[in-house]
């Protein structure tokens, strides 16, 4: 049995161990295998963060995979499709967080924030300054945090007022 074909096995101990040779090896053509873990194992948290956070480290590639996941119908798979698109730390990635400020689940706001901050791109200065005055106390200091991130002086003025 291949890694990808672990990747999806019934047994928790088995996807874990797959999940992390997978990272081991940091092959690029896995992205979409362990972006779909993201939807099929969320009852194994070790599986899942560690598909998280390879997903994260596979950088550009993992993008194409993690896209579309941002749009799907479970609350938890846009929230951690956002934290592996974040994992990246690739401005790229921002383009395709910034949609998800208007997402209806407040849990899924907050990591699409973090996950702005971790990105680094500061054309998504814009659109968490403008959020900020309809978020919730946690969205508003994860805002704070990822302006901070972003470094960008010209968020100054506005957190000024």
């Amino acid at each position: 049995m291949s890694w990808i074909e672990k990747l999806s096995s019934p047994n928790p101990e088995e996807r874990h161990r797959a999940v992390e040779q997978v990272a081991a090896e940091g092959r690029p053509e896995m992205a979409q295998a362990l972006a779909d873990l993201l939807r099929t194992a969320q009852d194994d948290a070790a599986s899942l963060n560690a598909a998280i956070q390879t997903l994260g480290e596979l950088g550009a590639a993992a993008i194409p995979a993690l896209s579309p996941l941002l749009s799907d119908p479970d609350d938890d798979t846009r929230l951690y499709a956002a934290q592996a698109l974040g994992g990246t730390k690739l401005p790229a990635a921002a383009d395709h967080l910034l949609p998800l400020l208007d997402d209806p689940n407040p849990n899924v706001r907050y990591h699409v924030i973090e996950a702005l901050g971790h990105c680094g791109n500061r054309a998504a200065v814009p659109a968490l300054l403008a959020h900020l005055p309809r978020a919730s106390f946690q969205e508003a200091f994860a805002i704070l945090d990822a302006l901070g991130r972003l470094g960008d002086p010209a968020a100054i003025p506005a957190l000024q007022t």
